[in-house]
């Protein structure tokens, strides 16, 4: 990748945003929340680690004989992949109170063939190694952390109070941030909020109501239950920076609030769901909409805010398929317009998952320059 460009800018701004927003924040969100509210005490204890390949997240410029490819310009554009791994676990100290720590490291990586892709597949299984020991090396700057490994990392560390009607988490994020995190298990209520750049800024807003049983348990077995919330994103252009001035530096150009509100509904008549999501901004647009199909009592390896109190099944699944819309980006170098969406898990007892997904709104959400992004995952925990 040539270093001063913009698209390099938007590189490290994606591997970045994957160990911060995706990785360490998803993490929490995908596997601490659920096992707060798991009624046998000893259950609230957890390690849960996840393995992410995200192909095409992303493009920049490169030489071509350095990727040994044949070009009369020298130059030229090539897909980013990152890969990623999550590790998070849970520790109660009693009823009501309790630890956490959540943390995610991301290597961005230009694929010379489809080869070089698998194997950087396979080698990014020992990255969780990494995220645990080197992580909070990310607290004394990236720079250091960079002179032990590639790459970026973030993670957060923090605790909660918890009672039955309610939950307060709160954590330090090692990029020099904050999280924070308020369930109201009774209303089905919940709101998430990162803040970064030293404090100043709300980088991250998450709030809404989760797997409602509108008309009461009975009604809720014929039309499912209903998920809605609102999310925010704080995003920056790419900056260019011939200089090659350390990005956490660079004085960032004004940011823009990639803001969306989603509504969903699952487990209609027990099979079937869907769900969709308006753009607020940049714009006003229909931002995502598909139809699912699962298998009866589908249990994600990531339930939610609140878990899920029923047995998980032995074998479960669920397939989407859908459309994303995605706004114009001119100065990603991404047009917009609208990607066909399907995603696919297969669970085994709610605790180990296999999921493919190609231009999954929760992956554009975060990564809103790729093209036509695909994400093969592992997730697992007890």
């Amino acid at each position: 990748m040539l270093p001063g460009t913009v698209r390099y800018d938007a590189v490290k701004q994606a591997s970045l945003t994957n160990a911060r927003m995706y990785g360490a924040i998803g993490a929490f969100e995908r596997f601490i929340l659920p096992k707060i509210w798991e009624k046998d005490e000893d259950a609230r204890n957890g390690v849960a680690l996840e393995f992410n390949v995200i192909y095409n997240a992303a493009q920049a410029f490169g030489q071509c004989s350095a990727l040994g490819v044949d070009c009369p310009e020298g130059v030229t554009i090539n897909q980013v992949d990152l890969y990623a791994s999550n590790l998070a676990f849970v520790f109660s100290l009693d009823e009501s109170l309790g630890m956490f720590y959540s943390s995610s490291y991301t290597v961005a990586a230009v694929p010379g063939t489809s080869d070089s892709r698998m194997v950087s597949s396979i080698m990014v299984t020992g990255a969780p190694l990494f995220a645990y020991v080197f992580g909070p090396v990310r607290l004394l700057g990236k720079d250091t952390f960079n002179k032990i490994l590639p790459g970026d990392a973030d993670g957060i560390v923090g605790g909660f109070v918890r009672t039955d009607s309610a939950a307060l988490y709160a954590g330090y994020l090692f990029s020099k941030g904050a999280f924070t995190n308020v369930g109201l298990p009774e209303l089905k209520a919940f709101a998430s909020a990162a803040f970064a750049r030293e404090f100043s800024e709300l980088s991250y807003l998450k709030t809404g109501l989760e797997r409602l049983e509108l008309g009461g348990e009975d009604v809720a077995e014929t039309i499912g239950k209903t998920t809605a919330f609102v999310r925010r994103l704080r995003m920056y252009p790419p900056t260019p920076n011939p200089q090659g001035i350390p990005i956490e530096e660079l004085e960032p150009l004004d940011g823009f609030d990639f803001l969306t509100a989603h509504l969903d509904q699952t487990a209609i008549a027990d099979y079937f769901g869907g769900g969709a999501a308006l753009g607020i901004k940049p714009n006003v647009s229909m931002f995502e909409g598909h139809l699912q199909i699962q298998t009866k009592d589908f249990r994600s390896a990531a339930t939610g805010a609140f878990g899920d109190p029923t047995e998980a099944p032995e074998f479960n699944g669920c397939l989407k398929l859908g459309f994303v819309q995605m706004p114009n980006l001119y100065y990603y170098g991404v047009e917009g317009g609208r990607h066909f969406m399907v995603s696919a898990e297969a669970n085994v007892h709610g605790v180990m998952a296999l999921i493919f997904r190609m231009n999954d709104p929760e992956l554009l959400s975060a990564f809103p320059y790729a093209h036509d992004a695909v994400n093969f995952a592992f997730r697992g925990g007890f």
